[in-house]
Formats: C-alpha cells, sequence, structure tokens
C-alpha cells in the first residue's frame, strides 16, 4: 500500500514542460486540420477540372482533331501542314490538362461551390429564372438581343426592376463592323443570321423594340434599375450573373462544338468570390464602363 503522503512528495512537473506539452498538442491540432482543408481543397478541384471537361468536351475534341490529323496526313504538302497543326494543337490540349491535373495550381479558391447544370442554358425559361431569383442585380453579357426583346422576357425584367432589381445588359451592337458582325456569326448558336447585315438588321430591330417598349411602357423608377450597352468587338463569352453568382457555359465555341438545341447546353454555376469569378466581373465592369457612351436611348 502506498503511504499517505507519496503523492505529495513527488517531484512537481515545472510550468515549462507542461507549456510544451500544450503547444505541441495545438501544433499537431492545427497540422491535422491543414492537412484535412488541403485534401478536401484538391478533391475540389478535381471535381472542378472534371465538370470543365464534361461542359467543354475535351476528350471528344481531341479525338476528333486526332482523327482528322490521320486523314490528312496522307495528302498533298497544304493537307500535311494542317494535319501537322492538328496534331500539335492535340498536343496542346492534353498538356493543359496535364498541368491542371498535377495540382499545382496556387490559387484555391472556393471551387467546392462549382455545380453543373445539365442543361437550359440561355433558353427563355433560363433568362426568367435569373430575374425572378435575383434579390439586388441581374447582369447579362450577350451575343445578340432577340431572346432580350421577347415581350414576356420584357414584362419578367419589367416585375424585376419594379422590386428593385438592377439590371445591365450588354449586347453586341448593330453599330459593330461587318468584320466584328461576321466573326461573330462564326460562333453564334443557331439559328444563325444568312450574312453580317442579316446579323445587323436582327440587332438594329430588336434594339428599336427593346427601347420602345421601355420608354412606353415601364414607369420611371423601373427604367432608372434598367441599363443596356452595346459592345462592337468580337463577343468572347456570355454568361449571365445573378446576385453573387455567375451561369456560365459555351465561351467563345464554334457552331459546330456546340449541341444543336439550348436545352441540351449544361452551364456552371461559379460563385463570385472565387477566383474565375472575380476575373468575369471585372471583365463586365470593364466592358460596361468603356460603352458607357453607347448606351440605347431610352425617353
Amino acid at each position: 500500500m502506498l503511504p499517505d503522503d507519496f503523492f505529495w512528495n513527488q517531484v512537481p512537473v515545472p510550468l515549462w514542460t507542461w507549456i510544451d506539452i500544450v503547444l505541441g498538442m495545438v501544433a499537431f491540432v492545427v497540422s491535422l486540420i491543414t492537412l484535412l482543408r488541403v485534401s478536401s481543397v484538391r478533391a475540389a478541384q478535381r471535381r472542378e477540372r472534371a465538370l470543365m471537361q464534361r461542359l467543354y468536351g475535351t476528350d471528344d475534341l481531341v479525338s476528333q482533331l486526332q482523327r482528322g490529323a490521320d486523314k490528312l496526313a496522307s495528302g498533298d504538302v497544304e493537307s500535311r501542314q494542317l494535319s501537322a497543326d492538328f496534331i500539335k494543337l492535340v498536343g496542346e490540349i492534353e498538356g493543359t490538362t496535364r498541368a491542371l491535373e498535377s495540382g499545382d495550381k496556387k490559387a484555391v479558391g472556393n471551387a467546392a461551390a462549382v455545380k453543373l447544370v445539365v442543361g437550359d442554358y440561355f433558353t427563355i425559361p433560363f433568362l426568367e429564372n435569373c430575374f425572378d431569383a435575383a434579390h439586388s442585380a441581374v447582369d447579362l453579357l450577350i451575343y445578340r438581343n432577340i431572346q432580350i426583346s421577347n415581350v414576356f422576357l420584357l414584362e419578367k425584367m419589367q416585375a424585376a426592376a419594379r422590386r428593385g432589381i438592377q439590371i445591365r445588359i450588354l449586347a453586341l451592337g448593330s453599330t459593330a463592323s461587318d468584320q466584328v458582325l461576321d466573326e461573330a456569326r462564326s460562333i453564334m448558336p443557331r439559328p444563325i443570321p444568312l450574312d453580317s447585315s442579316t446579323l445587323r438588321q436582327q440587332l438594329e430591330s430588336n434594339e428599336i423594340l427593346i427601347a420602345k417598349t421601355l420608354s412606353q411602357q415601364w414607369l420611371k423608377a423601373e427604367k432608372a434599375r434598367f441599363g443596356y450597352r452595346r459592345y462592337d468587338s468580337v463577343p468572347g463569352m456570355h454568361f449571365a450573373r445573378v446576385d453573387s453568382t455567375f451561369r456560365m457555359g459555351f465561351i467563345g465555341t464554334v457552331q459546330s462544338a456546340q449541341p444543336p438545341r439550348y436545352e441540351e447546353r449544361p452551364y456552371i454555376l461559379l460563385p463570385e468570390k472565387s477566383p474565375a469569378g472575380k476575373i468575369l466581373r471585372k471583365h463586365f465592369d470593364d466592358l460596361w464602363k468603356v460603352r458607357e457612351t453607347d448606351a440605347l436611348h431610352i425617353t
């Protein structure tokens, strides 16, 4: 049996020893949390890359380019040169894919919040939902304005403006050059205008209809929350921003790479605070500022 004063006679543990123990435990916990966060981020990055590959179909594109290169390789000098260009492009795509899969990106962002929506990109229901779901703002960067001039969508926009939603629309303008309109046609979703003159007429008639509707039917407070500006360069992308989330799909893809129907086109939901979201927001704001002098005239 231990004597009654056994515990009292033990050598006391110095305070600094207890401090070392506590600090060691804290360091272990911090290291564990860091490891878990790194693993979570890498998994999120893999999911994001998989979504982007599904969205743009890069694997199918590589296969098509390779088949084309094989067929051209046995042709004349020009065909063989084109085949070599295809092979080089395939290598660049595969190299970029491997670089993304390496996980060496320093900017992590909020990749886990990126979500893929399987279809319905930029249909009328898609655009109506943008205005129905908004609590503060909607920005649209679009190729052409045919959907914006839709009478039912104009009513949705008016209802949104009435409840305080700020609306900004950037669209390819009827004042753009023939060269710009021709290049725009090459990446424009179907149905495709016959030529630049036809596209110009479509853009102009829709601009007139939008301006006339707002001037005659919208209240002053509603018009004050609506802005429409025209840009005159080749459209590199289009997207919708609803409050703090971007809805983005097919950026500058050629017509043959796109699904034939709007309902089949997927898109991603991208947080505005993510690295890509910040770039898209700056792109829109910069273009909006540059095109200040080419706003749609609404009385």
